[in-house]
């Protein structure tokens, strides 16, 4: 963890965990396109409240694997996630276990973009409380 002041930290460091979250064949890195693990994937960190919004960017590791972490490093819970969270081709019983999970770790806000949109929308069990955003968003915390 880098922080950042006293209400941004820089995180990092995700076992994966969670046997249902896999990385796509596609993702590789280098000129001998091995398989890339995204062992160097990042978010942000905010205070919010009586915990933190996660700032991510496409969650490579499983975002579920991701909150997991943050909680059991911080000792605090994940309120709110702002970003990716990959389930772009995810099955329905993908996206299922990753709602059940996300809300077993008490996350209650959802702003998503990019990888996640479509799955989310499309599938019949995401929480109400999803919200979409884009470039010139704005996302008002407390």
């Amino acid at each position: 963890m880098i922080r950042l002041d006293n209400h941004a930290t820089l995180f990092t460091g995700f076992a994966r965990t969670m046997d249902f979250e896999h990385i796509p064949e596609k993702f590789v890195r280098g000129a001998a396109k091995k398989p890339d693990s995204f062992t160097d994937e990042i978010c942000l960190l905010l205070e919010e409240g009586n915990g933190l919004c996660m700032v991510v960017g496409c969650s490579h590791r499983g975002i579920v694997n991701m909150v997991a972490a943050v909680k059991e490093r911080t000792g605090k819970q994940v309120l709110r996630v702002v970003g990716g969270i990959h389930l772009a081709g995810a099955s329905e019983a993908c996206v299922s276990q990753t709602v059940k999970e996300l809300k077993n770790l008490g996350v209650a806000y959802f702003n998503l973009c990019h990888c996640s949109l479509d799955a989310c929308h499309s599938s019949g069990v995401w929480p109400m409380y999803l919200d979409t955003f884009a470039a010139g968003s704005a996302i008002c915390s407390g």
